[in-house]
């Protein structure tokens, strides 16, 4: 619920987000699958997945998905993962936008390692 009211929030501002959103959750699971890798940044002079040439610059959402984990973390602390916080404003989105409706379970795992070519 705190995700879709951000999603309803955002989207009725900037309806063009809906797409991002959707891409950005498209692109994180091209890579290595299901795992919110597309938001870790390189700690070993290793290019992370944002900053391959078909993520950057087009890929947008990221201010959304760091502000709607915030906001998950304080009322709900360790208990949401960062890739849950991907797929559920895909789905808010595409509903937003489009009236398209999915089921999302929850319980995904982050991952740990990010590659820019995979």
């Amino acid at each position: 619920m705190i995700v879709r009211k951000a999603v309803n929030k955002d989207v009725s501002k900037n309806p063009g987000l809906a797409a991002g959103l959707i891409r950005m959750n498209f692109h994180d699971r091209f890579v290595r699958g299901c795992d919110a890798s597309i938001l870790l940044d390189s700690k070993f002079r290793t290019p992370p997945e944002k900053e391959n040439p078909a993520n950057n610059p087009s890929l947008r959402g990221f201010q959304f998905i760091d502000e709607a984990k915030a906001e998950i973390e304080a009322q709900c602390p360790q208990i949401v993962s960062c890739e849950d916080v991907f797929a559920f404003p895909a789905r808010d989105s595409s509903y937003k936008v489009g009236g398209i409706s999915y089921a999302v379970p929850s319980g995904r795992r982050e991952g740990r390692v990010s590659l820019k070519d995979g």
